[in-house]
């Protein structure tokens, strides 16, 4: 990120239910602001990245992708092991 430069890039960011620390909404970022550090600017702790999927426009991004101007970003929480299995069959929280 380069906190030097004039450019700007303003990204909209919409979070799960489950990432109630993570405020929605707009973010007017310096141009050359990345997926990461985003997340990391909006209480993400870094540790928890490989908890959620970030869909930017409509396609899931890496966290290093480079934000463009006009971004719409929905973060996911990542289900796995037992308990995502027992939520798709049906039987409920373990």
């Amino acid at each position: 990120m380069n906190f030097f430069s004039n450019e700007r890039v303003i990204v909209y960011l919409q979070s799960a239910r489950f990432l109630a620390g993570i405020p929605s909404g707009r973010y007017d970022l310096p141009a050359g602001t990345t997926l990461r550090e985003l997340l990391y600017m909006a209480g993400l702790a870094l540790h928890e990245l490989k908890k959620v999927v970030a869909i930017v426009n409509g396609q899931r991004k890496a966290s290093e992708y480079l934000l463009q101007d006009g971004d719409h970003i929905r973060l996911l929480v990542v289900l796995n092991g037992r308990k995502s299995r027992k939520l798709r069959e049906g039987g409920g929280q373990t």
